[in-house]
C-alpha cells in the first residue's frame, strides 16, 4: 500500500486499507496528525470511519 487519499464532500462510497504512514484529520478549522502502523477507512454518505492500530 502506498499513496494518499483524500475524502472530499460527497465522495464516492470506499473501503480501503490503510499502511503505516500518518494520516491527517480536518474537520472546521481543527487539524490532528496521528501516526498509525496499519487501518481501515470507510466513506459512506458523507460519513467517514477509521479504524487505526498506533
Amino acid at each position: 500500500m502506498d499513496g494518499h487519499i483524500e475524502i472530499l464532500n460527497n465522495h464516492a462510497p470506499i473501503i480501503s486499507l490503510l499502511g503505516e504512514g500518518e494520516i491527517t484529520i480536518k474537520f472546521d478549522s481543527n487539524t490532528e496528525k496521528i501516526s498509525i502502523k496499519s487501518g481501515l477507512i470507510e466513506c459512506l454518505k458523507n460519513n467517514v470511519n477509521v479504524l487505526v492500530e498506533k
